[in-house]
């Protein structure tokens, strides 16, 4: 901490509010246009990341077991699907800032999203939704279309190579979505604008996205691997890392804070 800073027991520092009363707020100067890091900070993100999962083993997997439960749940309505995943995503942010800030996260920060910014993380999940299925959509058409109408097999493995081309690159466009929920939730960013300033940021920061992405692939490869379960100790490295990653780009003043 900064000798500098104003805390609590100094009676003329400025009322600090508290992050129970107000999630929309991180701390930090907020910079709407992103700052541009290194390719290599994507390393430092999930680092950070498995340092506050090491702090609080047992919280952390329980909140994770929690979001991976309620996903599987709601998995077979593909639109409510996302819509649910980006407002727990938001409840999962939440938790990040508070454990950031107080070195405590509940199984019920999970739903904070929906108190604070629900209509807000709806509206960006129905978005990454749309963009999604516009890739996945065509595909998929194209794809029955071969099959059902009994194609020559060559037409229906290049059917079938061009739909899985398709849901790459509409699962990498919406992977450019990332930063949207974050700024819903502590800056009241409209859904659309926050679409458009992730997109721009990843862009920005490629060498950092696509490595971040890549090991975040990885990952969750992994935790597929471990019948599913292996996702409930990966689940709270990923969305942490993301909320780091969101801080140094983000917020001014938190570029130090990874290597505390």
């Amino acid at each position: 901490m900064d000798n500098n800073e104003p805390t609590q027991s100094n009676p003329y520092a400025p009322p600090i509010a508290s992050l129970e009363d107000d999630h929309t707020e991180a701390a930090g100067i907020f910079n709407p246009a992103g700052s541009k890091v290194p390719a290599g900070h994507s390393l430092e993100w999930i680092s950070a990341a498995w340092g506050d999962y090491m702090r609080s083993f047992g919280a952390w997997t329980g909140l994770s077991a929690l979001y991976l439960l309620l996903s599987m749940v709601v998995s077979c309505i593909p639109i409510g699907n996302q819509i649910l995943l980006c407002m727990l995503a938001g409840g999962f942010l939440i938790g990040c800032q508070r454990f950031q800030d107080t070195g405590v996260i509940e199984v019920g920060d999970l739903f904070a999203g929906f108190q604070s910014a629900g209509s807000g993380l709806a509206i960006t999940g129905l978005i990454q939704a749309g963009i999604y299925y516009v890739f996945f959509v065509p595909g998929f058409v194209l794809q029955m279309a071969a099959s059902l109408g009994h194609a020559a097999p060559q037409l229906i493995v290049g059917a079938t190579i061009v739909y899985y081309l398709l849901a790459f690159i509409g699962s990498f466009v919406l992977k450019l979505t990332i930063f949207a929920p974050a700024l819903v939730v502590f800056h009241n960013m409209e859904p659309l604008s926050a679409v458009k300033t992730s997109v721009s940021v990843c862009f920005k920061n490629f060498g950092a996205f696509i490595i971040f992405v890549i090991l975040s692939y990885l990952m969750l490869a992994c935790g597929f691997m471990c019948c599913l379960i292996g996702l409930i100790f990966v689940m709270p490295i990923y969305i942490p890392a993301y909320y780091h990653a969101y801080r140094e780009i983000f917020l001014s003043l938190e570029t130090a804070g990874l290597n505390e």
